[in-house]
């Protein structure tokens, strides 16, 4: 089988702290409601496409680098559409930018793919 790591494309995620707090733990902030997040940040994985090795040195100041699966980003959409921040009423619902994410995730697994997306977060 072909274990080549390939760039497919960039993620277009919503800035949104409730976001952020549920993929790895960043800006989850007590006075917003604290949040349980999917996994903490994992790091850059060893073996990333060129692209995203240059991408990353670009954004030096970059932090929290780590990756998750689709079954994680499925996850965190979970947790975002129950989510409720303080001071809101109602939780957020379904995140389009995420539901965008997962179908062209499940498309790259259905060509036999493993997608994950590998993300870090700027200052």
């Amino acid at each position: 089988s072909d274990n080549s790591i390939e760039f497919v494309g960039e993620a277009e995620i919503d800035q949104s702290y409730c976001i952020f707090a549920i993929m790895a733990n960043v800006r989850n902030l007590p006075e917003r409601g604290l949040k349980e997040p999917v996994s903490e940040p994992k790091g850059m994985p060893e073996n990333v496409s060129e692209k995203v090795r240059e991408k990353m040195e670009y954004w030096e100041d970059g932090h929290s680098h780590s990756w998750l699966s689709l079954e994680e980003i499925e996850e965190v959409q979970r947790r975002v559409s129950i989510a409720v921040d303080v001071g809101d009423d109602s939780p957020h619902g379904e995140n389009k930018s995420l539901a965008a994410l997962i179908l062209k995730m499940r498309s790259l697994r259905k060509k036999r793919r493993e997608p994950r997306l590998v993300f870090w977060f700027d200052n």
